[in-house]
């Protein structure tokens, strides 16, 4: 039996402009970058202004950013406020096996973008046709981003055509394509800072119901590294959360438990423990809590709970003050006494061979960062001036003088944790049986025990 298929490019996507109804309202943590998109929307709307006085209209805008940081968004943004038609598009979009069908699909898309002037032309993944053509790249590859390459150059001053592209990989793009004349600006959206978090959260909590325990700023601070994308799907994690539980409003209980699936995984509630074993993740949790309380420069306590998330066993959290760009050494002697103290309040709680796979984590982390810290000269007290970015910089001697500089480090962490946490031995064991009953507390739960305790 003989079959037959058809082989041939896939069929084309017909572009059709349409108007932008997202404007500047609807994007949120874009202060550091927004004089210079409404320039873009300035010479779209009066070109002729900048044309009288001989100035040239730029060719492209490129986007650069990682992931979810909102940079299709702001294109769509871009061609609402100018009230210009936008033609949405995928770098992959023009990837095609077959010779010329990729060429094609740009000349047509750039055809049509013409003919509906003023207009957006926005490739998102640019990188996809974009990429550089040095080494063995593919034949059709190269004719696609050649036909890009001529399609920008083929622009003249009667066209009034901006392209938009966006790339999470700026350095994969071809030279030529980056050089003015085609891409006439880098806009990079960096990663939402804590005030830009709180005005994205302010933007998306305004879209659904939800009580008044909910925080924004808070909820900002706890959200380092979040993107616009992590935040909405925090916000809507949170609300399928609340109608799961029968509420018809969200609240902050639903905030910190999606935020906890997010970045730890999902809890594991059957998860059968002995009292044994429960009291002491407990105890270990309440070492970090004693620490982060009574150690200076440690950031402020979030919460603490001992219930398996992913591959944890337990967890104590603490909610910057503010966004950190760098590490002073006190701050970082805080991290390092953190980690140690779960280890050593077990240990002054008589239970030194209850030692866990949690004592055997932190020691890890604290001496990954601690020979990290060293070795670019934060303690040169120790180490001596010199900087290696990687271990394999170093040579044999070098690397020693790290591990005796590490050992030293930590060995002065290990006995200024155990003074502090000497007399607080029974206050720790308190907190470790309340985290037991309750396996979750929060910061003002923890403080109200320590307040009762010390009065």
């Amino acid at each position: 039996m003989i079959y037959l298929f058809k082989v041939g490019p896939s069929k084309p996507q017909s572009h059709v402009g349409e108007k932008s109804t997202t404007t500047f309202a609807d994007v949120k943590g874009i202060n550091e970058c927004r004089e210079e998109l409404e320039e873009i929307v300035n010479i779209l709307k009066n070109r002729g202004k900048y044309h009288k006085i001989g100035a040239r209209m730029p060719r492209g805008i490129l986007l650069t950013g990682p992931p979810g940081t909102g940079k299709t968004l702001l294109a769509k943004a871009i061609a609402g406020e100018a009230g210009v038609k936008f033609f949405n598009s995928s770098g992959s979009e023009f990837e095609e096996v077959f010779v010329g069908v990729g060429a094609k699909r740009i000349r047509d898309l750039f055809e049509t973008a013409k003919k509906n002037s003023p207009s957006i032309i926005f490739i998102d993944e640019i990188d996809a046709v974009g990429g550089s053509r040095r080494g063995h790249g593919q034949y059709f590859h190269r004719q696609s981003l050649n036909q890009l390459l001529v399609e920008m150059d083929g622009f003249s001053e009667r066209d009034n055509v901006i392209v938009i592209a966006a790339t999470n990989l700026p350095e994969s793009l071809d030279e030529a394509l980056k050089r003015p004349g085609r891409f006439d600006k880098t806009i990079d959206i960096p990663m939402p800072d804590m005030k830009c978090r709180k005005d994205i959260l302010d933007l998306y909590l305004g879209k659904i119901s939800h009580d008044t325990s909910v925080n924004s700023e808070e909820i900002a601070r706890s959200t380092s590294g979040f993107t616009g994308a992590d935040l909405f799907n925090l916000v809507n994690m949170s609300m399928l959360a609340a109608i799961k539980a029968g509420r018809i409003e969200c609240t902050n209980v639903d905030i910190e438990a999606s935020k906890d699936r997010i970045l730890l995984g999902v809890a594991n509630k059957s998860m059968i423990f002995t009292d044994e074993e429960k009291y002491n993740i407990a105890l270990h949790e309440a070492g970090h809590v004693l620490a982060i309380l009574y150690t200076e420069g440690a950031e402020p306590l979030h919460k603490t709970s001992i219930l398996r998330r992913g591959n944890s066993y337990g967890k104590t959290t603490q909610l910057p003050e503010n966004d950190r760009v760098s590490l002073t050494k006190k701050q970082f002697l805080a991290f390092i006494d953190i980690k140690l103290a779960g280890k050593i309040l077990q240990e002054l709680a008589n239970k030194k061979d209850d030692n866990s796979t949690q004592c055997s984590n932190d020691l890890l982390i604290a001496t990954e960062n601690a020979h990290k810290f060293i070795r670019t000269g934060m303690f040169d007290e120790l180490f001596g001036l010199g900087y290696y970015e990687q271990k394999d910089d170093m040579g044999p001697m070098i690397k020693n003088k790290v591990d005796q500089s590490v050992n030293i480090l930590l060995e002065q962490s290990y006995v200024r944790v155990k003074q502090m946490l000497k007399d607080k031995v029974e206050l720790g064991e308190k907190l470790a049986k309340e985290l037991v009953k309750r396996e979750t507390l929060t910061k003002n739960e923890v403080l109200e025990i320590v307040n009762r305790y010390n009065e």
